[in-house]
């Protein structure tokens, strides 16, 4: 299939699909380990590499703006960026662990106010944290938030190409030499991060390589399919991984370059139901534990399709209610102030 010459104007139904894909993978993991028969969990299981995606996605997304915006002016507005990715991402943030906090001090008899959530290093020591554990990735997201202006203003400097090259090597290196505790560590888990800007590297400075790049999406295709395939078989037979956090970026990647260059991935859009659930992705993200919980609370030794059923429902209800209540005025909020607009 020819691929576009172009990204398609206005928004990208390919990457609406991984965005839901993503979501749809990390929440089906959670699932699984509560309600799925014991054959199908390492299927279900893949799912947790949803999150390396939204890694990726992050990655090329902001990447592409930044890189546009260098290449364009010379310069970048960091504290602008810094601004619209905050009001972005931070009031539906801290809703939720105000909702949190609010349940520690009222509803247990000795509260637990962890400090490390209000300055996103609760991904360090992450097993002692005693809730919200699906804010880890966001410790590494806004971790990147802060990294990526500084990184890309270097690399235009004399030996900035060689001190980026080592920032993308670094988490492969650091989990190489066990330099962790766990691997949701900012420092051996920004792989994603890094491919996706590496992407948008591509397309904004070599546009004729990523076009060529492209041209091959059909054979990318096979590649995911080959790798999650080698996945399973792992899974199944040896009881171990079979990808470790930089291949599945990597197949990650791999997609985004589908989703960008060509209408494949725009074809699974099932309707606007793809959109509505990217849309509110981050919000389901942020929500989809505690409505687990909740459930599993209110119904132990409940039917497993009847529980899967109300978790789905009030997961999309709940999130819903933070989108529109908490993150869109958010956003909205960007373009009413100088200094993010």
């Amino acid at each position: 299939m020819a691929a576009a010459t172009n990204p398609p104007a206005g928004r990208n139904a390919g990457l609406d699909v991984l965005r839901a894909a993503a979501i749809g993978g990390v929440q089906a993991t959670h699932l699984s380990t509560e309600y799925a028969v014991d054959w199908a969990k390492p299927v279900f299981g893949i799912g947790t590499y949803g999150v390396d995606l939204f890694f990726v996605l992050s990655g090329w997304l902001l990447g592409r703006q930044l890189l546009a915006e260098l290449r364009a002016t010379g310069t970048l507005d960091v504290r602008r960026f810094l601004a619209r990715r905050w009001l972005r991402t931070l009031p539906a943030y801290f809703a939720v662990l105000g909702l949190v906090f609010g349940w520690q001090v009222l509803a247990t008899s000795d509260p637990n106010l962890d400090w490390r959530f209000l300055v996103f290093v609760q991904n360090y020591h992450f097993r002692s944290i005693p809730y919200f554990p699906a804010s880890w990735s966001l410790c590494v997201e806004e971790h990147f938030y802060l990294a990526i202006g500084p990184l890309l203003l270097i690399a235009r400097r004399r030996w900035g190409v060689l001190v980026l090259a080592a920032v993308v090597a670094a988490p492969t290196v650091f989990r190489a030499l066990g330099w962790y505790t766990e691997k949701a560590e900012t420092h051996v888990r920004f792989d994603g991060c890094a491919i996706g800007v590496g992407l948008a590297a591509l397309a904004v400075y070599r546009p004729q390589v990523w076009a060529a790049v492209g041209r091959l999406s059909g054979l990318w295709v096979g590649v995911v399919v080959a790798g999650l395939a080698v996945e399973c078989w792992c899974r199944y037979r040896l009881d171990s991984l079979g990808l470790d956090t930089v291949g599945f970026a990597g197949l990650s990647g791999l997609l985004v370059v589908v989703a960008v260059r060509t209408p494949w991935l725009g074809a699974f859009k099932c309707g606007g139901l793809a959109k509505y659930v990217s849309t509110r992705s981050y919000a389901l993200y942020l929500t989809h534990q505690f409505v687990m919980d909740g459930v599993g609370r209110a119904g132990p030794g409940a039917d497993p399709v009847a529980a899967v059923a109300a978790i789905l429902v009030l997961s999309l209800a709940a999130s819903e209610v933070l989108y529109q209540g908490v993150e869109r005025p958010g956003m909205a909020c960007r373009e009413r102030f100088a200094w993010s607009r």
